[in-house]
């Protein structure tokens, strides 16, 4: 009794194609994508300091705020803090002080 093998070696078979193994990609962009991917060493000692410190309190929302007003709200929404020098929460993406391209408009 005769069976069908997808293994059988035949050298005109789909599976066999070597051309076929890189999704189109001939040795040489291979080896070019290998570089690309290799990790890239940087010296970081180097680098310029740099402080991520962007948010300004929205002057609408944010800013008027009481401190009452934000350990309640905190509270109401059950957010926790951690740290020192903690920013008021926002209440809207408005508070984010994002571009306007950013906005959506209904």
């Amino acid at each position: 009794m005769s069976r069908y093998d997808s293994r059988s070696g035949d050298p005109t078979s789909y599976r066999d194609r070597k051309s076929d193994s890189g999704f189109g990609v001939t040795g040489y962009a291979r080896r070019i994508m290998m570089v690309l991917k290799s990790p890239r060493k940087f010296d970081l000692d180097g680098l310029t300091p740099f402080e991520k410190n962007f948010y300004v309190e929205s002057p609408v929302e944010v800013e008027r705020m009481s401190e009452k007003e934000v350990e309640e709200y905190r509270q109401r929404r059950e957010i926790t803090i951690e740290g020192r020098d903690v920013p008021k929460p926002i209440k809207s993406f408005y508070d984010t002080g994002f571009p306007g391209a950013f906005e959506v408009s209904h």
